[in-house]
């Protein structure tokens, strides 16, 4: 028996919900400066909120999901914004990512059945551990570990950020927003958390892209859901 359970709620019932945003800032907190910008871009932007609470019905993690299409020239591209994931300092080891991941996949899923297309799935991070998470739970990543991407991804990325009014920055990366996450920095436990991580994975993109968190410097990922959820 799995020792939580996995709920869809609504952005509406997100917002309008003080305790569930209380235990969201108290689950933050260990990881970040301040949540006040994050959250608040995160409450505006998110259609949807995937939980997961213990048999106790304590706040185990969450993620945060928008499902909105990407303008493109001939017709809008069927997709979803991946927000903030989040789980517990305690519970890092139980698999909450990965079964909140599933449950969205099946969303999905759902939602390319109205479409009859696969949807673009699109998240910002400046953290290795995401990316570890989407290739976990995701096929098509891109950009790859090595920083190299398919025409597709560079189609996919250039639609993006004309979306976010975010034209592409001469000599740099197309899928590295400069400055883009105001306000919004780890806490120095968590960063010293996620260098020690990459160290010893010796994964390095971020290093090698020059995506500085401190700046608010983000890395563009996207992906498909496969075709069936991965366990």
């Amino acid at each position: 028996m799995s020792p939580f359970v996995v709920n869809v709620g609504t952005g509406d019932d997100l917002r309008s919900d003080p305790r569930l945003r209380e235990e969201i800032e108290t689950l933050l907190e260990p990881s970040y400066i301040s949540t006040k910008d994050l959250l608040a871009r995160e409450y505006a932007h998110c259609d949807t909120i995937y939980t997961a609470r213990t048999l106790d019905c304590r706040l185990a993690g969450f993620f945060m999901a928008a499902w909105e299409p990407i303008p493109n020239a001939d017709q809008p591209i069927p997709a979803a914004y991946m927000g903030l994931v989040a789980t517990h300092p305690d519970a890092r080891r139980m698999g909450i990512v990965r079964a909140l991941f599933s449950r969205f996949i099946v969303d999905v899923m759902a939602r390319e059945q109205v479409f009859e297309e696969r949807l673009l799935l699109w998240v910002t991070t400046a953290t290795p551990l995401v990316f570890r998470a989407l290739a976990a739970s995701f096929v098509e990543v891109e950009p790859l570990a090595d920083g190299s991407f398919s025409p597709e991804g560079s189609a996919l990325i250039a639609a993006i950020r004309k979306y976010l009014g975010r034209p592409a920055e001469p000599g740099s990366h197309p899928f590295v927003l400069h400055g883009i996450a105001e306000g919004t920095r780890y806490s120095p436990r968590e960063a010293i958390r996620i260098g020690e991580i990459s160290s010893e994975s010796g994964f390095n993109l971020f290093e090698r892209l020059d995506i500085v968190e401190d700046r608010g410097d983000r890395l563009v990922l996207v992906c498909r859901a496969p075709h069936v959820p991965r366990h």
